[in-house]
């Protein structure tokens, strides 16, 4: 609880070090953690740019998905599927990162679920401008800006089109 209160407050390494004790505590006698708490970690990571780490606990929270109701699962299939595409994609593994933002893409097409497909698609976008594909990258970024700038999500949709105006150059 501690590291999700620390989590809210911006502390995120005091974040990160009590939950993955708790994580790490739980599995010592053989009992896996909560659900929130892998998933939580697993973000945090990532934020933190301990990619493997990231990977480890979120495989974890995926793992532990089938437990959880309905609604929750669509929610956070999508968050962690996303997750694992962006630690990999940090760690320059292209083909894992689409593996996974594909698996994420599929999840929220079957619930049409317009603005995370414009979020991953944005993300695969990313890779697709490091392999210089940008005729693939360009609609990909377009499509992650209109629709979080029509969400107002104005941070990414900020993000988006800078990544846009450096596949244009």
């Amino acid at each position: 609880f501690y590291g999700r209160h620390m989590a809210d407050f911006g502390q995120t390494e005091a974040a990160v070090m009590y939950m993955m004790n708790s994580a790490d505590l739980y599995e010592k006698v053989h009992i896996p953690a909560e659900f929130g708490v892998y998933a939580v970690v697993g973000e945090l990571l990532w934020k933190v740019r301990e990619y493997e780490k990231c990977i480890k606990y979120t495989r974890k929270a995926i793992e532990l998905l089938p437990t959880l109701d309905e609604n929750r699962n669509k929610m956070y299939t999508k968050f962690c599927r996303n997750t694992m595409g962006l630690a990999f994609h940090r760690l320059g593994q292209y083909d894992s990162a689409f593996a996974w933002y594909r698996q994420g893409l599929d999840a929220v097409e079957k619930n049409n679920d317009t603005l995370w497909t414009a979020i991953i698609s944005g993300n695969m976008a990313q890779i697709y401008f490091a392999q210089e594909k940008y005729t693939t990258a360009l609609p990909l970024f377009e499509l992650d800006y209109k629709m979080n700038n029509t969400r107002g999500y104005y941070d990414n949709a900020a993000n988006s089109l800078q990544w846009a105006a450096r596949t244009n150059l």
